[in-house]
Formats: C-alpha cells, structure tokens, sequence
C-alpha cells in the first residue's frame, strides 16, 4: 500500500469519506476504523497509550466500553 495517501487525512473531509482502514492477509479480513489523526509526533517523542473500561453515561449503549487517552511526553 503507498503509504504516502496517508497524507490525505489531514483534510477531515477526506477522513470523513474514508474513515475505515480495511487489512487483508491470507487469513482474514479486519476492519478498523480511524479515530484519531495526529501529526506532531516524531521518532525521538515518548508516547504513553492509556486503556480502561469507560462508564461514561454517553456510552450507556455499548456493549464495549473502552477509553483511550494518548499522550506525548512533553520535556
């Protein structure tokens, strides 16, 4: 895949027509789909992932209920 199209999703219009990312391997077929776009990170940053099960009432609805929070480590 040219990773380079990557670039097209500093337009949000653009993320908003194509908000899936579909992989495919012998064995299957996933798909994800794109909830953050972030620029301003490089190869010397830290990057902190957080994962935990929400209980925010606006996710009442669904069955997984997951919160991230991703940070860059600021020196």
């Amino acid at each position: 895949m040219p990773f380079k199209i990557l670039d097209n999703y500093y337009d949000y219009k653009y993320y908003q027509e194509h908000p899936y990312i579909q992989i495919v391997t012998n064995k299957e077929t996933r798909l994800f789909k794109i909830y953050s776009v972030y620029v301003e990170v490089n190869k010397e940053d830290n990057i902190l992932i957080l994962q935990t099960c929400s209980t925010h009432k606006d996710y009442k609805n669904y069955k997984d209920k997951f919160l991230l929070v991703i940070a860059k480590e600021v020196k």
